[in-house]
C-alpha cells in the first residue's frame, strides 16, 4: 500500500490537503478508479487512520481519498470559520477543487466522471450541493442519511435540533442575507435536469 498527501487549489487560492490510499499495484496514470470522501462541517476534523474497509476498496483498484475541507478544522479554527455560515460554499468549492486536482491536470490520478464521492448527514448536503454544482466531475454517490433539504428543516423552528444548527449555518427566519445564501447551495432547492 501507498499513502500521499496532496494539496488542490481552491478557487480563492487556498490550498487543500487531500489524503490518499491505495495499493501499490494501482495504475498512477490516470485510469484508476476514485472514491473521494468528505464532511467539512462542525468543525470536525477526520484524521487519515486505518481501515480495514478502505482496504477492501483499495485491493480492488481504487484509489481512496479524503479531502479536509473548509468547515472542519483540519487546518486549525480559520478553516472551520470560513466554512460555515455566509461562507459554507467554501466547503463545496473546497470538495469540487479536490475532485478538479485527482482528475485533471499533470498529477491527476483519474479523470472526470471517474471519481466516487460519499459523505453522509452534513457530509451527505456536501454530496448534493457538489453534484447540482459539477456533476461532470462524478460518475456515483454515496449519500448516507443526507442533509439535503436544508432550507425547510432550518427554517422550521419547531423542529427539535434547529435552533442548535443557527450557529453553524446562519438563521434564515431571521436574516434575509442568510436564507438567500442558503438557498443558493441546498441541494433540494437547486436539482435541475442535467
Amino acid at each position: 500500500y501507498r499513502s500521499a498527501r496532496v494539496f488542490a487549489t481552491s478557487h480563492d487560492g487556498e490550498q487543500v490537503p487531500v489524503s490518499l490510499l491505495w495499493r501499490a499495484s494501482t495504475p498512477q496514470d490516470g485510469t484508476a478508479p476514485v472514491l473521494l470522501y468528505g464532511y467539512g462541517s462542525y468543525g470536525m476534523t477526520i484524521p487519515p487512520g486505518f481501515s480495514v474497509a478502505r482496504l477492501s476498496l483499495v485491493d480492488r483498484g481504487f484509489i481512496w481519498a479524503l479531502a479536509h475541507i473548509r468547515g472542519g478544522k483540519d487546518k486549525g479554527y480559520a478553516w472551520y470559520r470560513h466554512g460555515r455560515e455566509l461562507e459554507k460554499k467554501n466547503t463545496f468549492l473546497d470538495f469540487i477543487a479536490a475532485a478538479q486536482h485527482l482528475s485533471t491536470g499533470p498529477n491527476a490520478v483519474t479523470t472526470p466522471g471517474n471519481i466516487t464521492i460519499e459523505g453522509g448527514s452534513a457530509g451527505g448536503m456536501l454530496m448534493g450541493a457538489t453534484v447540482n454544482m459539477r456533476q461532470d466531475l462524478f460518475k456515483a454517490v454515496v449519500a448516507h442519511v443526507p442533509f439535503v433539504d436544508v432550507l425547510n428543516s432550518i427554517c422550521d423552528r419547531d423542529l427539535p435540533l434547529t435552533p442548535i444548527e443557527w450557529p453553524e449555518w446562519g438563521n434564515p427566519i431571521e436574516s434575509r442575507e442568510v436564507f438567500e445564501y442558503m438557498k443558493s447551495y441546498s441541494p433540494y432547492d437547486n436539482v435541475e435536469a442535467k
